[in-house]
């Protein structure tokens, strides 16, 4: 079995959200560490991610070295209830950011259904989200051929 240097590696990416992810950990949340870091920036671009209701394995973990590019950050809501992590290089602009132990960290948000093959689709849609219950959901929607 070949060894990992890092599970995710990102350069000159920004806006991206991973939800519901065990970095560092089998599909069985066993830990299963990285040699160097387990999520990796590219120190000569500006990238930034955000991590939801995500397991990073602090075993060799986040490194700061990491964020030395200006704008390049990581923001991680914490799996452990009212913990959020930022490293690197974060700024709040225009609003504020609190951190409240008895405040939800994030709300549970949708995005516009997309059709992946077809046409003709035009009653996909998000009715509602539920705070207390979503942490990530794929909703995936199949015609098996037959008339409605």
């Amino acid at each position: 079995m070949p060894i990992r240097v890092q599970a995710f590696y990102t350069t000159a990416s920004t806006g991206n959200t991973f939800v519901s992810n065990n970095i560092g950990y089998s599909s069985a949340s066993v830990a299963s560490p990285d040699t160097t870091a387990e999520i990796l920036f590219d120190n000569a671009t500006t990238s930034n991610l955000t991590l939801k209701a995500s397991w990073v394995n602090p075993t060799p973990g986040i490194p700061s070295s990491n964020f030395v590019s200006t704008g390049t950050y990581l923001v991680n809501y914490s799996t452990n209830s009212g913990q959020v992590q930022v490293y690197g290089d974060y700024t709040v602009s225009g609003s504020t950011l609190t951190l409240d132990y008895a405040t939800q960290l994030y709300a549970s948000s949708a995005t516009t259904p997309k059709t992946m093959r077809g046409s003709g689709w035009t009653t996909l849609r998000v009715d509602s989200t539920n705070d207390a219950n979503a942490a990530s959901q794929l909703v995936t929607v199949t015609w098996d051929g037959a008339k409605l």
